[in-house]
């Protein structure tokens, strides 16, 4: 008897070992979701290009890109069903991420965003071009940090797609005084 209840033990002991090595191996993903592009995106904030905004004005923004198709028409609405959960589109050939560009403004020091937007208006040519808008108003003076970043339009990103957001391709900071 007890013979029998020590294999009975050691019978679920290993199907909890192999219940828990396959939930923990489904919490990374370690394959692509989607499709992956030929060549890596890249960008460039070229507005504001002076380092002074007034406050309470609309910001104009000008972010131009290349190795990238810019279609912020077709993003998944941030609230819906599809946040993350479609997979990665490229077009092209060679192929290239098909999305949209968030553009943060953050106070110096701060972590979360004080203004966001995604510029929409986009002039493109084979892959290169540029997306323009206006992103809402800063109202408090001081110091702000411009960035920008490809996202799909699932908001899946293909370079996110191997848990490695840090590889994402953002432009270079602009720093920006709100008088």
């Amino acid at each position: 008897m007890k013979r029998l209840a020590f294999a009975i033990l050691v019978v679920i002991g290993v199907i909890v070992g192999v219940v828990i090595t396959a939930v923990a191996s489904g919490t990374s993903i370690t394959t692509s979701m989607g499709d992956q592009p030929d060549l890596t995106p890249q960008m460039f904030i070229a507005e504001p290009s002076k380092p002074v905004i007034k406050a309470g004005e609309p910001i104009p923004v000008v972010i131009q890109y290349w190795n990238f198709h810019a279609d912020p028409s077709q993003r998944c609405n941030p609230a819906g069903t599809c946040l993350g959960s479609l997979p990665n589109t490229v077009t092209g050939t060679p192929a290239v991420d098909v999305g949209h560009i968030h553009v943060y403004f953050t106070a110096d020091g701060a972590v979360q965003a004080q203004s966001f937007c995604i510029p929409n208006i986009v002039d493109e040519v084979d892959f290169v071009g540029q997306v323009s808008g206006n992103c809402p108003a800063l109202t408090e003076k001081g110091i702000y940090r411009m960035s920008a970043e490809f996202q799909s339009n699932s908001h899946v990103s293909s370079l996110k797609a191997f848990n490695s957001p840090q590889h994402i391709p953002t432009s270079d900071v602009r720093i920006l005084r709100v008088s």
